[in-house]
C-alpha cells in the first residue's frame, strides 16, 4: 500500500494524522483546566470546613511529600473547643494542680476536669491520661485507693 501512495498523498495522512492528534491534545488541556477548577472549589470547601473546626490548613495537608514538616503534627491534647491560649504545663503538673488538696479522686473526675481546662475530648487523650494515672500510681508518684480513684502520695 505504501508504495501506491504519493507525497501528496502521504502529505494529506500526515495532515490528518497531525490535526486529530492536535484534537486529542486540545481535549486533554481542556479537562486539565476543569480538573483543575474542580480541585480549586474542592480547596476552597475544605478551607471553609477546616476554619469552621479550627484545624490546620488544607493546603498543608496536600503539600507535596518531600518538604518535611509542611504539616504540623496535632498535639494529642490540642482542643479545638477551647480558648487555645492558655498554656499548660506538662500533665503532671496539670494533674497536680487538679488533685492539690483534694484527697481521693475519681479518674473521670480529673479527666473531666482536664477537659474543661483545655485539654481534648477525645478517646486518645482520655486513654492517654488514664495509662498516666496507673503508670504514675506504679511509680508511686499516686497512690491508688481504690478503682480508678487516685491521690497523691502525701
Amino acid at each position: 500500500m505504501g508504495a501506491d501512495l504519493r507525497n501528496e498523498d502521504w502529505d494529506e495522512v500526515l495532515l490528518q494524522a497531525y490535526e486529530h492528534l492536535r484534537s486529542r491534545l486540545h481535549d486533554i488541556e481542556e479537562s486539565i483546566r476543569v480538573l483543575e477548577v474542580q480541585r480549586e472549589e474542592l480547596m476552597n470547601r475544605l478551607a471553609g470546613a477546616e476554619a469552621f473546626l479550627g484545624i490546620a490548613d488544607a493546603r498543608g495537608f496536600l503539600a507535596p511529600a518531600s518538604k518535611p514538616g509542611n504539616v504540623p503534627k496535632p498535639s494529642a491534647f490540642a482542643n479545638p473547643h477551647g480558648s487555645g491560649d492558655r498554656k499548660r504545663g506538662s500533665l503532671w503538673s496539670d494533674i497536680e494542680g487538679v488533685m492539690g488538696g483534694q484527697g481521693p479522686m475519681k479518674a473521670s473526675d480529673i479527666i473531666d476536669i482536664l477537659i474543661e481546662q483545655g485539654y481534648d475530648d477525645s478517646e486518645g487523650s482520655k486513654t492517654r491520661i488514664y495509662n498516666s494515672l496507673g503508670r504514675w500510681a506504679r511509680e508511686g508518684k499516686l497512690e491508688k485507693s481504690g478503682r480508678g480513684v487516685y491521690e497523691l502520695e502525701s
